[in-house]
């Protein structure tokens, strides 16, 4: 099966720390772009890959309200592994996750 450039997740983070991208069983993702905008409050968000044992990928990054910021490059992710994106209670932040899955 051909592997295809395409959007892997998408939404908004409130106040906690979400998994926002897990590879489906038996597939592998490789995640070429992370886009994040600020829709709601000015604080610091952190992105970590891991499920069990979490590890810092891109530290506490400040962002205000309409602010942006993106990562772009590559990070090879298996079935198991989470991105997961962490904001405090006073910010929301949306993001989309693009890369390619390898099934």
């Amino acid at each position: 099966m051909p592997e295809t450039y395409k959007v892997l997740a998408r939404g908004q983070v409130t106040a906690a720390t979400t998994a926002v991208y897990n590879p489906a069983a038996a597939t592998q993702a490789i995640v070429k772009q992370i886009s994040f905008a600020a829709s709601g409050g000015a604080a610091n968000f952190a992105v970590t890959v891991g499920a069990t044992t979490p590890r810092a990928f891109i530290p506490a990054t400040p962002l205000a309200t309409g602010e942006w910021a993106e990562w772009e490059g590559s990070l090879a992710l298996q079935n198991g592994d989470a991105l997961n994106v962490t904001v405090p209670a006073a910010m929301t932040v949306d993001y989309v996750v693009s890369g390619v899955e390898i099934t």
